[in-house]
């Protein structure tokens, strides 16, 4: 019985190893295909390049330089654009703030004018009683 499990699993094994087999078989051809695909490719570019003059060369090399220069440009303006929204989002929060502390003074103001009106009430209750009893003494003097 212990050989018969030996036997599936060394069978098993075999299966596993066919198929890691064929997928490194199928890697393999396609990194072959790849291999002649950039061959091809660079066969073509240097007959361009044997083919061509050298005024037809340096125009290439400008186009290509000017093109990195214009991909430096936008990756600079894209810097410049996150400046500017970080510069804008820094003054919004600002004005909220300020915005804020307007109206946070603007609530201190009216609860001290509050303040002061309850005072002036108060203050002129008692000067209304105090005339009050000064009358009423001038009256008593007078009697």
């Amino acid at each position: 019985m212990n050989v018969l499990k030996e036997l599936n699993q060394a069978k098993t094994n075999l299966c596993k190893t066919t198929i890691d087999l064929a997928a490194i078989c199928e890697s393999v051809e396609l990194l072959n295909k790849r291999l002649e695909e950039e061959r091809a490719a660079l066969e073509k570019t240097r007959e361009r390049l044997n083919s061509e003059n050298a005024a037809e060369i340096s125009k290439e090399i400008q186009r290509l330089s000017d093109d990195v220069l214009e991909f430096s440009k936008t990756g600079k303006m894209k810097e410049a654009g996150r400046v500017a929204e970080a510069v804008a989002i820094a003054e919004i929060k600002d004005v909220t703030r300020s915005s804020r502390t307007r109206e946070t003074l603007h609530e201190e103001i009216l609860e001290k004018i509050e303040e002061t009106a309850q005072e002036i009430r108060s203050s002129k209750r008692t000067i209304e009683e105090g005339l009050e009893r000064v009358n009423t003494a001038k009256m008593e003097a007078e009697e």
